[in-house]
């Protein structure tokens, strides 16, 4: 299921090995780059450990420019519950402790992130396929450590074992939410499950509230309310609108929580969530690739996407091109080449390094638009039941 052009020039493991290493060296090269000059790493966990101090001392954790010793840390954007949640590990491990133990971690959750991603097998997925979306991705995002990193990671092993337990899915998620709360659109992914419809529905919207009125508690009860307010707005909101919706109303002018950017989010995360549903639904896709399409469409969901919660993209790209397949050959020679040579733009943009030039948003706008296609092109097949598992 690859197009003319990849079957032609990926018959041969030294081939893939050049697939592999020019579609992979905006990460390696750039994580090469920050061991060589001994650049700083984790300066967004340290943002989080050094909010918790300043919490656990009775101080204000919001400033644009935080100081603690021995860190280097981004300013602080979370809720203060956060910061206190973690103030007792700070208070048992100290700094340097507290920041080796979540390294570890890390390393843990990443290294089975890119082996999910690619070393596992996936019959319908070629290593070709999964390897064409790292151009998007970058190794300042995992070197920043941010928490970001490791809740995709624990969303995904959970996401894996929904047809088990749908209970530490959601559990993780909510929590997932308290940190960083446009993670709860990964609830989106309890509607591919493969439960009858109702089930899911009731299950997804069940969560989703549930989610909601935790996030709106914190915001409600937040100590330091008018200065996080003040900080998200200044960073959140214009700074580092991300590359997702937010980014897109910024770019054509209109502020990020005005009546329009939010009206059009709410049609926007509708008709985003049917297409993925029509995609799931009609391709013939098993329980692990529905389960990957979800988790994709919920990264495509989050009005505030930032590059460290793209890891998990290339593999989502790489199964929805694939099943392209099941909408006719046409379809699929158009969608495939299409990432093709949306992949091959954004590996030369991101490896020239132009200011003002860098493909995130524009990339993440032809996911969605790709996606919009082949939903459109696969509305009229019939329901194609999941082979038996």
């Amino acid at each position: 299921m690859t197009t003319n052009v990849l079957e032609r020039y990926t018959r041969k493991p030294w081939q893939i090995s050049l697939w592999a290493f020019f579609f992979t060296m905006p990460v390696w090269s750039s994580l090469l780059g920050r061991l060589v000059k001994g650049k700083w790493w984790f300066n967004d966990f340290d943002a989080l450990i050094c909010g918790a101090d300043h919490l656990r001392r009775g101080l204000s954790p919001y400033s644009l420019t935080p100081v603690c010793e021995g860190l280097n840390p981004a300013p602080y954007v979370y809720a203060p519950q956060i910061g206190q949640a973690f103030a007792p590990l700070l208070e048992m491990l100290g700094f340097s402790g507290l920041k080796a133990l979540y390294a570890l971690a890390l390393l843990a959750v990443l290294g089975f992130s890119f082996w999910f991603i690619l070393i596992r097998k996936w019959p319908r997925v070629p290593l070709v396929w999964r390897l064409l979306g790292f151009g998007v991705l970058t190794g300042s995002s995992i070197a920043s450590g941010n928490i970001g990193l490791m809740l995709h990671g624990l969303i995904l092993i959970a996401a894996l074992n929904l047809h088990r337990s749908l209970i530490p899915f959601v559990i993780i998620v909510l929590l997932a939410a308290c940190i960083k709360p446009f993670l709860l659109t990964y609830m989106i992914v309890l509607m591919f499950t493969e439960q009858p419809f109702r089930a899911r529905l009731v299950q997804t919207a069940a969560a989703t509230m549930v989610g909601a009125v935790l996030v709106a508690a914190l915001f409600l009860n937040a100590p330091y309310a008018a200065e996080w307010s003040t900080l998200r707005d200044s960073i959140v909101a214009q700074e580092q609108s991300g590359m997702s919706w937010f980014s897109w109303m910024n770019a054509l002018g209109f502020d990020t929580y005005s009546p329009t950017s939010l009206g059009g989010l709410v049609i926007y995360l509708a008709l985003t969530s049917l297409c993925g549903l029509i995609i799931a639904e009609r391709s013939g896709a098993d329980r692990t690739e529905r389960i990957i399409i979800g988790l994709t469409f919920a990264l495509l969901l989050n009005p505030r996407l930032m590059d460290y919660d793209l890891l998990l993209m290339p593999l989502g790209m790489a199964v929805i091109v694939a099943l392209s397949a099941s909408a006719g050959t046409k379809p699929f020679r158009l969608i495939s080449l299409s990432y093709l040579a949306l992949s091959a733009l954004c590996l030369v943009l991101r490896m020239a390094d132009i200011s003002g030039y860098a493909p995130d948003s524009v990339a993440v706008l032809a996911y969605v638009l790709l996606a919009y296609t082949l939903a459109f092109l696969q509305r009229r097949q019939s329901f194609i039941i999941p082979p038996s598992r």
